[in-house]
């Protein structure tokens, strides 16, 4: 690959084997990046899949710095920040990319973190994230949705690029939970390896919670206990963060066009108000995750309401547990 086409946004970053020192990377079109609800695997990239696998600190050195700022939205999950995502693509104007796979590869390089590799984790992540931001024409702006997987490098994610900015898509320990049950044994394994995940990347992030996470959640009050203890630690991460907004999860879909027109201006995205409004009516009709779906919230309302009919007390008696912590 000549080192030409590592300043071209065709070049997508995919994957990064760092044991190796080797970065996988796809040819991709922008309407693919634009339509894909993550950039995660779940669906194919590559165009006619085209992929190039490079020695990393070649992509390091060649990579040229970021010649633009990058808006950030951080998350805790589960709280329609792929919607949010969604708003903040507009055709000519910005461009949010949603979980690369790639951020979740660093993520996992840094928590377990091999003694000397701090220079060569620092540089690649620089990297990663300058090639991320390289925009598909003059006048594009590049926004990063990255999974919350990837939030304990999300101080070193918004510092990587000068002038970058971040929000914070939240939600509360209740709707958090309800969510996660909502999805069943899927979603309940993902919280449960991001827990082990985020301990392992900051043990001390657990300190608090120590007597509730000594009990495996074998049980159903002890699994509500480990949840709830999972939204916790997630929030003291993004709490350590300087963000220019807060996003509260559902009231922030109450007015979306304020939301988007708010969360625009705090990344640096210079979307007319005209073009924003139309991709939010746009994408507020279909389903965030699958645009060729229309959303049902009542769908979800109903499961909502079901979970908190049976299991409401038991999750109240979980997140006051661990808020005592």
């Amino acid at each position: 690959m000549p080192d030409a086409l590592l300043s071209s946004p065709e070049w997508f970053p995919e994957r990064i084997d760092w044991r190796n020192g080797l970065i996988r990377l796809l040819r991709v079109s922008r309407d693919t990046l634009r339509d894909s609800a993550f950039l995660d695997g779940r669906t194919p990239l590559a165009v006619g899949g085209a992929a190039q696998v490079i020695e990393l600190d070649r992509f390091v050195a060649a990579v040229p710095p970021a010649a633009h700022s990058v808006g950030w939205i951080f998350h805790e999950g589960f709280c329609g920040s792929t919607l949010l995502g969604r708003f903040l693509t507009v055709d000519d104007h910005a461009l949010c990319l949603r979980e690369p796979q790639v951020l979740v590869d660093l993520a996992d390089w840094s928590a377990g973190l091999p003694a000397g590799d701090e220079p060569a984790f620092a540089a690649a992540l620089h990297a990663v994230v300058a090639k991320l931001a390289q925009p598909w024409h003059d006048g594009e702006r590049i926004a990063i949705k990255p999974s919350n997987w990837a939030n304990p490098i999300a101080a070193r994610l918004l510092a990587a690029v000068p002038g970058s900015a971040a929000v914070l898509a939240l939600i509360d320990a209740e709707p958090f939970i309800v969510a996660v049950l909502r999805g069943g044994r899927e979603r309940i394994g993902f919280v449960l390896d991001l827990q082990r995940h985020l301990l392992l990347a900051r043990p001390d992030l657990g300190a608090p919670f120590a007597d509730v996470l000594a009990q495996p959640p074998g049980d159903p009050a002890s699994l509500l206990r480990h949840l709830a203890a999972s939204h916790a630690i997630q929030r003291r991460l993004l709490d350590e963060l300087t963000v220019s907004d807060r996003l509260d999860f559902p009231h922030w879909l109450a007015t979306p066009n304020d939301t988007a027109r708010h969360t625009a201006a705090a990344l640096g995205l210079a979307i007319p108000g005209s073009a924003l409004a139309r991709q939010v009516d746009r994408a507020s009709r279909t389903h965030s995750k699958a645009s060729h779906e229309s959303y049902e919230p009542d769908r979800d309302a109903d499961a909502n309401a079901t979970i908190l009919r049976l299991h409401g007390p038991a999750i109240a008696q979980a997140i006051a547990e661990v808020s005592g912590c």
